[in-house]
C-alpha cells in the first residue's frame, strides 16, 4: 500500500475514530467500497442530515461568538476577509481555533512573498556554506555542513516570521472552503450531540479526504485508488 492510501486510512481513522488493520486496508480498493466498510465500524442512522450544512452552522455559530455580521452576510461563498480583518486575525484565529479545538481550522499562511524569500535565503545559505568549506573537507562533509547550516536558518526564520503568518490559505479563503475542511477532517467536532452517521455522511466524509489526497474534485465512487485515481 502506498503512502498516499496509507495517508487516507490515516485521516479516515481519525475523522471517524475507528481503527483500520493493514489487512483490512489492503482489501479495500474503491471510495464506495471504504464508506462501505466505514459503515460497518460505526453506529448507523436513517436519519436524514447532511454534514455539510451541520458544519457551516457550526462555523457560523462560532464565528458569531467573536466577530459582529449579520446572518445573512454569512455564506458559504463569503470570503473569510470580511469578517476577520487582518489587523486582529491572528488573535481572533488562535480564539476561534482554541475553541473548537485542535487542527479544527486550518492555520493561517505567511505572505507568498515572504514564503519564496524565506526559501530562496535558506537555499543561498546551502549553496554559500557548503563552497565556503569546500576546500577544507570532502564533498560529503561540505554537503552535510551545507545541509545542517541551511535546515538551522530556515528554522530560525520560520519561528522569527511566525508573527507574520495572517493570510489565509489559498485553498481555505471562503466560509464553504472551511466547512468542507471541516468535514473532512474533524466531522466528530461538529457532532458532539449526534454520535450516528448515516450512509451519505460516511460517503461525503471519505470523498472530501480522498479529493484532498488525490487533488482531484470529480470522481466516480467506483474508481480504482490505483488504476483510475493513481493513488500510489
Amino acid at each position: 500500500m502506498g503512502m498516499d492510501l496509507v495517508e487516507i486510512v490515516v485521516r479516515v481513522e481519525d475523522a471517524f475514530g475507528i481503527q483500520i488493520s493493514d489487512a483490512e486496508a489492503t482489501r479495500i480498493t474503491t471510495t464506495r467500497e471504504l464508506a462501505d466498510f466505514v459503515a460497518t465500524k460505526v453506529p448507523l442512522s436513517d436519519e436524514p442530515s447532511c454534514l455539510s450544512q451541520q458544519s457551516f452552522y457550526f462555523l457560523r455559530k462560532r464565528f458569531s461568538q467573536h466577530l459582529s455580521f449579520s446572518p445573512s452576510s454569512f455564506y458559504p461563498n463569503a470570503w473569510l476577509e470580511g469578517f476577520v480583518p487582518k489587523e486582529n486575525r491572528r488573535i481572533v484565529w488562535a480564539t476561534l481555533q482554541a475553541e473548537t479545538g485542535a487542527n479544527t481550522l486550518p492555520d493561517l499562511a505567511r505572505p507568498i512573498w515572504l514564503f519564496w524569500t524565506l526559501a530562496a535565503a535558506t537555499v543561498f545559505v546551502f549553496f554559500y556554506v557548503t563552497v565556503s568549506v569546500w576546500n577544507a573537507f570532502t564533498l560529503f562533509w561540505a554537503l552535510s555542513f551545507g545541509l545542517t547550516a541551511a535546515v538551522g536558518f530556515g528554522y530560525v526564520l520560520a519561528i522569527a516570521t511566525r508573527p507574520m503568518k495572517q493570510n489565509f490559505r489559498r485553498r481555505f479563503q471562503s466560509v464553504g472552503e472551511v466547512a468542507r475542511y471541516l468535514v473532512a477532517n474533524k466531522p466528530h467536532v461538529f457532532k458532539r450531540d449526534e454520535r450516528t452517521w448515516t450512509r451519505v455522511q460516511i460517503l461525503a466524509v471519505v470523498r472530501e479526504i480522498i479529493a484532498e489526497e488525490a487533488g482531484i474534485e470529480d470522481f466516480a465512487d467506483d474508481a480504482h485508488f490505483i488504476n483510475d485515481l493513481h493513488l500510489g
